[in-house]
């Protein structure tokens, strides 16, 4: 069986920035909503791919590669930059949260998870509406990933059992 590796080349970095900087800011910006601070998380993921251009490279999956090394930088903004919010009512009450709890049975939602502790608050918001993984959210609020599970699940149960009554 024959292993289809692509070689990083320098073609190779231009064809990535051509064809994939408008995705990788729309995905970025997503994470942080901050027009300059995505452009900041783009241009250190082409950085990031451009050093390794001379290394010895073999990627299996171009655009899982490309998307992980964006997942990384921004973690690394949020950490470098101390952009962990920790969310208050003005914030979850902002037009973004607002477009997704329209509905009553979101506002009933949006009002049990105004009733969590913060963390714990933001736990859930970082997994749920912004789409990050556990280890994600444990490097960014530097905790175990362990404590970011229990969390959760703990969050999660209290929620479930406020929606039912």
């Amino acid at each position: 069986m024959e292993n289809n590796y692509i070689n990083l080349d320098w073609d190779l970095v231009e064809k990535i920035y051509i064809d994939k900087s408008k995705r990788l800011k729309k995905i970025a910006y997503k994470r942080v909503n901050d027009i300059e601070v995505t452009e900041d998380i783009v241009q250190n993921t082409m950085e990031s791919i451009c050093k390794r251009v001379n290394k010895d490279n073999k990627i299996y999956n171009l655009d899982a590669w490309v998307y992980t090394i964006l997942k990384y930088r921004c973690i690394d903004i949020f950490r470098r930059k101390n952009i962990v919010q920790y969310f208050s009512n003005e914030i979850l009450e902002n037009h973004l949260i607002e477009e997704e709890l329209n509905t009553i049975e979101n506002m009933n939602l949006y009002n049990v998870l105004n009733n969590l502790e913060e963390l714990d608050k933001n736990f859930v918001i970082y997994k749920f509406i912004y789409g990050f993984n556990n280890t994600e959210i444990s490097k960014i609020f530097g905790c175990c990933n362990q404590t970011v599970t229990r969390k959760i699940e703990k969050s999660l149960e209290i929620m479930r059992e406020k929606l039912l009554i």
